[in-house]
């Protein structure tokens, strides 16, 4: 299971509207470290399907969403609870560090 793509148009009532954590991978298409992080995510969301829901936006195209949130870097996973942000991983990490960023959520 890949981690759903979303418009800017849907990421407000994506995170408000969740019951289960959030995480929001922002990234571009041209970001190296973006495509080497989306295997993790895939395999997050498959190992976490039900309990987690993991999204991703395009920086770029939701550049106002990005301004908003202080993204200042991609690859930019964004966890969410209860519509408020968490905490976030700025860059590429392994799985095992998002997991566990993930479990501290549930």
């Amino acid at each position: 299971m890949s981690p759903l793509e979303i418009s800017p148009e849907m990421f407000d009532g994506a995170i408000s509207g969740s019951e289960i954590p959030i995480a929001v991978d922002f990234f571009t298409s041209w970001c190296g470290p973006c495509k080497m992080l989306e295997p993790r995510l895939s395999q997050l969301a498959k190992d976490y399907e039900g309990k987690v829901k993991i999204l991703s936006i395009d920086a770029e195209k939701a550049s106002s969403i990005a301004c908003e949130l202080d993204i200042r870097g991609v690859p930019t996973v964004v966890f969410f609870k209860n519509g408020c942000e968490q905490e976030r991983i700025l860059g590429l990490a392994s799985y095992e560090e998002f997991a566990a960023r993930i479990e501290s959520l549930l």
